[in-house]
């Protein structure tokens, strides 16, 4: 993570909308529910969906950073990036595994940007198989996964039914944080 993304705490998100505050309180409440010694939750996921600007990485980036605080394993990887990566790999096997552990095994991954493309129609058949092989293994082995995305869930599910269903079990319902009304806050600065 840049260090631009390790100073990233709930403390220093700006809440300026209700939405905002909303998706703050249940972003830590997720944290808590999955760092409960006694967990009574059924979620292991966690969903954040909205335009660009709202706040979705700085949050997920925040509930990430107190995982690690809390002990727990956890990585940052950006979609583009990640599939840029094990397209590289792909007649590599050590490589492509290798890159590929490292998602699977952590405690935490929150994966910024999933299937960021200007249409759903740019999503390669290779890069929705390299996320159908990361996010089924931590579906099945029930491992905390964290998720930011412009798509909506209608999206999510055109583009893999499959997929979006296991994402959408794996927050219970409850932890997917529509942010679509918060307005980018990067162009707001400028007004």
């Amino acid at each position: 993570m840049s260090e631009i993304y390790r100073r990233c705490t709930f403390a220093n998100y700006i809440v300026g909308t209700k939405e905002q505050g909303e998706a703050k309180e249940k972003a830590v409440g997720f944290y808590r529910e999955c760092t409960n010694p006694n967990p009574v939750s059924t979620a292991y996921g966690m969903l954040f969906y909205g335009q660009s600007g709202a706040g979705k990485t700085h949050l997920a980036i925040s509930t990430l950073n107190n995982f690690l605080q809390y002990g727990k394993t956890g990585l940052y990887v950006n979609y583009l990036e990640l599939v840029r990566k094990l397209s590289q790999f792909s007649m590599d096997y050590m490589q492509y595994n290798q890159e590929i552990s490292k998602c699977i095994s952590v405690d935490v991954l929150l994966i910024d940007d999933l299937f960021k493309s200007k249409s759903n129609s740019d999503i390669s058949s290779a890069k929705l198989t390299y996320m159908i092989e990361i996010i089924n293994h931590r579906y099945y082995n029930k491992k905390i996964t964290m998720f930011t995305t412009e798509k909506s869930i209608d999206d999510l599910l055109t583009i893999d039914e499959s997929l979006a269903s296991r994402i959408v079990q794996m927050t219970d319902d409850r932890y997917i944080l529509n942010m679509n009304n918060v307005a980018n806050f990067r162009l707001n600065k400028q007004s």
